[in-house]
């Protein structure tokens, strides 16, 4: 199972644009200063990141386990959690 899950992850990684090279490209850093938001709202961003974050791996996690035709039980076992867990999971 972890060597689809890298599969996976290597091909989406890849798909994603290098937006470093970009001379108009602007940091997050930088953008975050220049906003000049309050050390709530930075807070408020990064868990709402963090939302986010979560909900792509947990839509990821569903996905390739549904098109590699492997249960629950199955990842469950790879991730040394319950089939419970996943279930919640996904």
């Amino acid at each position: 199972m972890h060597s689809i899950w890298n599969a996976s992850t290597e091909r989406t990684e890849a798909m994603a644009p290098d937006h470093s090279k970009d001379p108009q490209a602007v940091s997050w850093d930088r953008l975050t200063e220049e906003f000049g938001f309050t050390g709530a709202e930075k807070e408020q961003i990064a868990r709402g990141a963090q939302r986010m974050i979560t909900a792509s791996r947990v839509h990821r996690l569903a996905e390739v386990r549904k098109r590699q035709h492997t249960t629950q039980v199955e990842v469950a076992r790879a991730m040394g959690v319950t089939q419970a867990r996943v279930s919640r999971i996904e």
